[in-house]
C-alpha cells in the first residue's frame, strides 16, 4: 500500500491571532457576533477550512462558542483574516458570571480565549489541528 504520508510534509495551520471583536446583539438569552481571527498556513498548498467550533471565553467568562463554516479557502504560504461568529447561550452562566459580564460594557480590553479544533483538508487530505489562543484585545468605545 503507497502511503502519501512519508512525502507530505504538512505544517500545522493555527490562528496566529485575533484583530477584532464586534458584538451585533445582546439579549437576556446571550450574545451574538463576529471575531476577526487571522490564520496561518505555513505550507506549500493550500487547504480548505471544514466547519469548525471553538470554545470562547471573554476574562475567564464561557460566552459560546465561535464557528468557522466550511467554504474558507486558506492559500499556501499566507496569513489570512477570516471572520469566525460566535452565538453564546447564557442558560449555561451561574448567576455569579451575570455581574462580570455586564461589568465587560465598560472595558477598555478584553481577554478572549479561543480553544478547539482548525479542521482542515485538501482533497482527500484531512486533518485536525488543535488550538489554544488567548490575547487581550482592546475594544472600541
Amino acid at each position: 500500500m503507497l502511503s502519501l504520508n512519508s512525502c507530505i510534509d504538512i505544517q500545522p495551520v493555527t490562528i496566529s491571532g485575533v484583530r477584532e471583536i464586534k458584538v451585533s446583539s445582546v439579549s437576556v438569552k446571550g450574545i451574538e457576533g463576529e471575531l476577526k481571527v487571522t490564520i496561518h498556513n505555513p505550507n506549500y498548498i493550500g487547504f480548505s477550512i471544514y466547519e469548525s467550533h471553538f470554545d470562547v471565553a471573554v476574562n475567564g467568562i464561557p460566552v459560546g462558542v465561535a464557528t468557522i463554516n466550511k467554504g474558507i479557502h486558506v492559500p499556501s504560504h499566507s496569513e489570512k483574516e477570516h471572520t469566525f461568529y460566535i452565538k453564546s447561550d447564557f442558560s449555561k452562566l451561574s448567576l455569579a458570571d451575570l455581574p462580570a459580564i455586564f461589568s465587560l460594557i465598560n472595558s477598555k480590553s478584553v481577554t478572549v480565549s479561543i480553544k478547539g479544533e482548525l479542521t482542515s483538508g485538501n482533497f482527500f487530505y484531512k486533518k485536525g489541528f488543535p488550538i489554544d489562543l488567548t490575547q487581550t484585545i482592546p475594544l472600541d468605545k
